[in-house]
């Protein structure tokens, strides 16, 4: 499991406030470009796109809110993995959706976006995504 500091933390935070200002631009972006990556997880998101951009921000800022607080961290994840399992996401397009959010991430940072606050995100989106396979894989062997 990656580390994350303080540092990384406070700019996880600090960028995710930036990014929340743009949210209009954001979710677009963020499907625009995993559907680009993946044309075929189109098919995964039935609901209005509006829809899917606001639970998809929603879902960052709590992991955002909660970084600090990995107790609290450890509830989301599990709700998010056993609705991920749910909603028939297999684990293995996990790396396109952290690509996706990175370039995202860059799109709407622009000059905010530097190696440092690549790594914040990239540890960050990868402790995510490790605790979130797990979780699904444990809600797939007790079904």
């Amino acid at each position: 499991m990656p580390t994350l500091s303080d540092a990384h933390l406070k700019r996880i935070r600090d960028t995710w406030g930036q990014v929340i200002t743009h949210s209009h631009k954001a979710g677009e972006v963020f499907y625009t470009v995993l559907f680009d990556l993946a044309p075929s997880l189109s098919d995964l998101f039935k609901e209005n796109i509006k829809k899917q951009d606001q639970k998809l921000l929603s879902a960052i800022t709590v992991i955002v809110t909660k970084l600090n607080k990995l107790d609290n961290l450890n509830e989301e994840v599990r709700a998010l993995a056993k609705r991920h399992v749910k909603y028939g996401v297999p684990t293995q397009h996990f790396p396109i959706f952290g690509k996706a959010l990175l370039l995202m991430l860059e799109s709407i940072l622009e000059d905010a976006w530097d190696e440092e606050t690549k790594e914040a995100w990239t540890l960050m989106y990868t402790f995510i995504s490790v605790a979130m396979t797990e979780e699904m894989e444990k809600v797939k062997n007790a079904g």
